[in-house]
């Protein structure tokens, strides 16, 4: 008795790749390397450590190289804006700020005023 193979991968509770039917050995490793996480998502992993850490300077480089490879994205640019405020560069992160794109994390960013603050 055969039974046809169904393959799917979850990310979150969601899938995200899938294939049905046997498959050759070259196309179920590329399945397997399409789920790795991408040079790019490593790199604002990082940042986001480093911003756990405290480590301001060093997240700063971080999401800068990120933003580099990814200009505007919203996880990238809060994380920037985040080591500029603990950094004390105010003047930087109100840049970042008043552009910062509409997106969910724009919808949860902490209360930062920036406006109020003397630089």
């Amino acid at each position: 008795m055969r039974s046809i193979p169904n393959v799917k991968a979850f990310r979150d509770g969601q899938i995200v790749s899938e294939f049905l039917g046997l498959q050759p050995e070259l196309r179920v490793q590329d399945f397997i390397r399409n789920l790795a996480p991408s040079q790019i998502d490593l790199l604002l992993e990082k940042g986001q450590s480093q911003l756990e850490l405290l480590n301001w300077k060093e997240a700063k480089k971080t999401f800068q190289q990120f933003l580099a490879k990814s200009p505007n994205h919203p996880s990238g640019l809060l994380g920037l804006l985040k080591s500029e405020v603990m950094l004390g560069n105010f003047p930087e992160a109100k840049l970042i700020f008043d552009e910062f794109p509409s997106s969910a994390e724009y919808a949860h960013m902490e209360l930062i005023h920036l406006s109020t603050m003397d630089y």
